[in-house]
């Protein structure tokens, strides 16, 4: 084996390495973001009951309901993105081994 193919081998790992990587820490960060988000819902809900205002209350559903549109939307796109990611990393290890 000479040293360039060791070398295209070495990058390859290290850029599969990199994509997975990469993958984790966005799917980390899409859990934490999701965590939060439920967290101040809650929070605004609870102050629209302690004051039993209902209005307020439909006012947080509604607006919850506009950040889960954009919250799906968002899982969708890290969703593809992570499809891609793990698309390029097989056909890496496809080439390679083939």
């Amino acid at each position: 084996m000479d040293i360039q193919s060791r070398f295209k081998e070495k990058t390859t790992y290290f850029i599969m390495l990199g994509f997975i990587i990469l993958a984790f820490i966005i799917s980390v960060s899409l859990c934490i973001f999701l965590y939060y988000q439920t967290l101040d819902f809650w929070k605004y809900a609870t102050f629209c009951m302690v004051d039993k205002n209902f209005d307020c209350l439909l006012d947080s559903l509604s607006h919850q309901s506009l950040i889960n549109a954009k919250i799906s939307t968002f899982i969708t796109c890290i969703v593809s993105i992570n499809g891609i990611i793990a698309s390029l990393v097989f056909l890496m290890l496809f080439k390679q081994k083939g």
